[in-house]
Parts: C-alpha cells; structure tokens; sequence
C-alpha cells in the first residue's frame, strides 16, 4: 500500500464549515459557468440566424433578379448586346515588358 494519500491534503481533516464554503463556492462557480455559457450560446445562434437570413435573402434577390431577365451581375457589369457581350473595364500600366528582338 502507498504511504502517500491523494484524497486530502496534508494536515487536518477539513470541517464541516469548511465543507460547506466550498460546496457553496463550487455551486456558485458551476452556476456563473452556466450563464456565461448560456449567453455564449445565445449570441452565437443569434449570429447563425442574422446569417442564414442574409444568405436566404441575398439567393431570394438573385433569383428574382434573373427571373426578371435581368443577366448582369452589377449595374456597370457585361450587358448583352447583338453583337456579343461587351466588357467594360479600366486598367492602369504598371510596367511595360519589351520585346528580346528590340
């Protein structure tokens, strides 16, 4: 048998008083666990359903937009015309490159 014993720590016995602060302190930490917890979980799924309410939203609007005919993805984006599709854009030089046989 060991001579060391891990259930109490040297010393006397704890008392009764002794016992019963750190129940309550057990309690009242196990209580302030739970609410923070609970309030965690409260944002989160608050967030989760703001989000999921943005996406339905945002797939609603997209749908009912190309329901519509309406095929560009902006209002400056590519338009559809007869001869094709016509892509506007502006772009900036920032280094040309010369050719080897120059």
């Amino acid at each position: 048998m060991s001579r060391y014993r891990y259930s109490q720590l040297p010393g006397q016995p704890p008392s009764l008083l002794g016992r019963i602060i750190a129940v309550v302190f057990g309690l009242a930490v196990l209580a302030a666990t739970f609410v923070v917890g609970a309030f965690v979980l409260t944002v989160f799924v608050g967030l989760l359903i703001i989000g999921g309410i943005a996406v339905y939203a945002r797939v609603w609007w997209l749908k009912r937009k190309f329901a519509a005919g309406e095929t560009s993805f902006t209002d400056a984006g590519p338009q559809n015309t007869a001869e094709g599709q016509v892509l506007d854009a502006e772009y900036t030089v920032v280094e040309e490159r010369r050719r080897p046989d120059e």
